[in-house]
């Protein structure tokens, strides 16, 4: 079967070149297998020249019978595929992310699961493996600071541009070709801010992006993701493995349920905290994954007078120390004390995080709603390598959970 899907990429590419690229194999495979169909046949298939390669008569009376018969051939693979499945949801998974949920989706969904909500809300939204794959309540809410992440969510929770976006990925092939594409889109529109996250330009707002400029701009995220390592937005185009392009291709199938599950949902582009303030509510549930503040072996001096000093706590935790003043709470009497202007948590409240003094300091120790706070081991999720001796280890992930119940 393989022969004949050759057959048709080459068809439709013009190019042995680039069928070998989309379907993961060399130059020679392809030209070997369209060889075996013209010795079946007795006939040429193809004109070749040194810029194009052009269907014969006799290829262009071929196609048809070998659409049909690759078409049924992924129809059976389905079927067979389903057969042992029926009864297994398979995760949705919009691209790895780094630092994302994939692998513990499940004790996430079932944590969330535990609080009833009517309201969910997800401050730092990523690539929204938790919602993607969590039971649907009747209000949901994406967020996130980096304004290509909220574009592309906000295209795909619009049925009209989810239509119209799938479509133009489904046209897409992992190349050289498609990489310089999104670097001229991300040049048009974005630019680079001091946390290294994209802003859009001057002249263009979040709330203004629709029609053909958010379509254009969700195509060039989710395809520059696809290009970087664990979601990272390369600015260097990197030989295309055949492994990165078969998950180019098998991501597209997932994208129709993506896009029917985000439908409807609220995107935003804010900071976490203003989110969290807006939401604070009863009967929300509240999903917080920001940048993790460093695991420290050691134990540290913590000063709540030094809070705002982020560089006290590891690199990249401005957002996560800014979080953990918000949500430590306050009661009405500590006008004056470090906890005044905190916010008192109304619904239910999941921090990721690992474990580390500040944390543990501000939720379970001094937090004047300590007793509902709980600290839960998720698992061992990250290599972290070790600068004396380039070992590396596991380090355990964790949630703090508020339920306002306790």
């Amino acid at each position: 079967m393989d022969k004949y899907n050759a057959f048709l990429t080459v068809a439709e590419l013009k190019s042995f070149t680039k069928a070998g690229i989309v379907l993961g194999c060399t130059q020679s495979r392809v030209s070997r297998a369209i060889a075996e169909i013209e010795k079946e046949c007795g006939v040429k298939l193809f004109e070749r020249s040194s810029s194009v390669v052009v269907l014969t008569e006799e290829g262009t009376r071929l196609l048809p019978y070998a659409e049909r018969l690759c078409g049924a051939y992924r129809e059976l693979n389905q079927a067979i595929s389903n057969m042992g499945t029926a009864n297994k949801q398979r995760k949705l998974c919009l691209c790895s992310y780094i630092g994302g949920k994939q692998k513990y989706v499940n004790s996430y969904v079932s944590i969330l699961n535990d609080y009833p909500h009517n309201t969910y809300v997800e401050v730092c939204g990523g690539m929204a493996s938790v919602l993607l794959n969590k039971p649907r309540v009747q209000h949901e809410v994406y967020n996130d600071i980096d304004v290509t992440n909220a574009l592309l969510f906000k295209a795909l929770s619009d049925k009209r541009t989810a239509a119209q976006f799938i479509e133009r990925v489904c046209d897409k092939h992992y190349d050289e070709v498609l990489f310089d594409e999104c670097e001229e889109i991300f040049s048009k529109y974005f630019v680079k801010n001091s946390t290294r996250l994209y802003d859009l330009k001057q002249g263009y707002s979040f709330e203004g992006m629709e029609g053909e400029a958010l379509i254009e701009t969700a195509v060039a995220v989710y395809c520059k993701r696809k290009f970087g390592w664990n979601g990272n937005l390369q600015s260097v185009y990197k030989e295309a493995s055949a492994r990165q392009i078969r998950t180019f291709e098998r991501g597209k199938a997932q994208l129709p349920a993506i896009a029917e599950r985000l439908e409807g949902i609220t995107v935003l582009n804010k900071d976490m905290c203003e989110v969290v303030a807006e939401y604070n509510r009863s009967n929300t549930a509240i999903f917080a994954d920001p940048v993790y503040m460093e695991a420290f072996d050691n134990g540290l001096d913590v000063n709540l007078h030094t809070l705002g000093t982020a560089a006290a706590y590891g690199e990249g935790t401005p957002s996560y120390v800014h979080l953990l003043k918000l949500i430590a709470t306050q009661s009405g009497e500590q006008e004056g004390s470090m906890f005044s202007g905190f916010i008192r948590l109304k619904g239910y409240f999941v921090l990721c995080g690992y474990r580390n003094p500040l944390t543990d300091f501000l939720l379970l120790r001094v937090s004047p709603d300590k007793a509902k706070w709980e600290r839960r081991l998720i698992g061992a999720k990250h290599n972290l390598q070790s600068e004396e001796d380039n070992s590396k280890d596991k380090i355990n992930e964790y949630v703090y959970i508020y339920d306002p119940r306790k």
